[in-house]
């Protein structure tokens, strides 16, 4: 198999940096050239799931993806407690974690990631995955980040229950708009009520809004 690599393979521009009218430009130049466009996801470097999604393409490239245990419906390791209810140990293979359970009398729960939830205080655990399973985990989220970017993985919460996923068409705002989210708005809203441009109220001033939403922040343990 051959080594994975990164490439430069796509020029992306964010709309928000570009006016209507540069939008529009572009596009015309586009076709003019006859480049398509093409649906995708872009996930930008500062986003706490950067090195997450590098580490799926990989896994897709070289046949070792797991769609559903990412998605976070799925175990992706059996966590084993002793007599006093302590996490101890970790085990990807049911069997084993469940005959380990019934030997020793003690509890064994499936445990489940999501590398889109936020690091709450329900985290049991932070582990990293190799080749699409928990290859490692600690209770320390700062140790957990270290120990996986020696292995060039990032880190994860780990939780005893499925994470609950955001639908398609659906996007996680804050409650109250941030500055950006505030900026945005008025900037949109001026716009559309100069330039006479067909845009279709209120979807442009939102759609606006909902591009400069913040990600989730993340959190570690201690947070409020």
């Amino acid at each position: 198999m051959s080594e994975f690599k990164r490439e430069e393979r796509y020029i992306v521009i964010k709309r928000k940096h570009l006016s209507p009218l540069n939008e529009a430009r572009i596009r015309e130049t586009l076709a003019t050239c006859g480049a398509p466009t093409i649906g995708c996801v872009v996930v930008e470097a500062d986003w706490p799931n950067y090195e997450y999604v590098w580490q799926t393409v990989e896994q897709v490239a070289n046949g070792t993806w797991q769609a559903a245990r990412a998605q976070g419906g799925e175990a992706v390791a059996w966590l084993m407690y002793d007599e006093d209810g302590r996490l101890f140990g970790a085990s990807a293979n049911e069997d084993t974690a469940r005959r380990f359970g019934e030997h020793s009398g003690r509890k064994c729960v499936p445990c489940y990631a999501n590398p889109a939830l936020v690091r709450g205080s329900d985290a049991v655990a932070y582990g990293w995955f190799e080749a699409g399973k928990l290859a490692s985990f600690t209770h320390d989220p700062e140790e957990a980040d270290e120990l996986a970017a020696e292995q060039g993985a990032a880190a994860f919460p780990l939780y005893t229950h499925p994470s609950a996923s955001v639908p398609e068409g659906w996007k996680l705002v804050p409650i109250k708009p941030t500055a950006e989210m505030c900026r945005a708005f008025h900037k949109a809203d001026e716009h559309y009520h100069t330039s006479g441009s067909g845009w279709s109220s209120p979807d442009y001033q939102w759609k606006s809004m909902l591009d400069e939403a913040p990600q989730p922040p993340q959190r570690g343990k201690g947070d409020d």
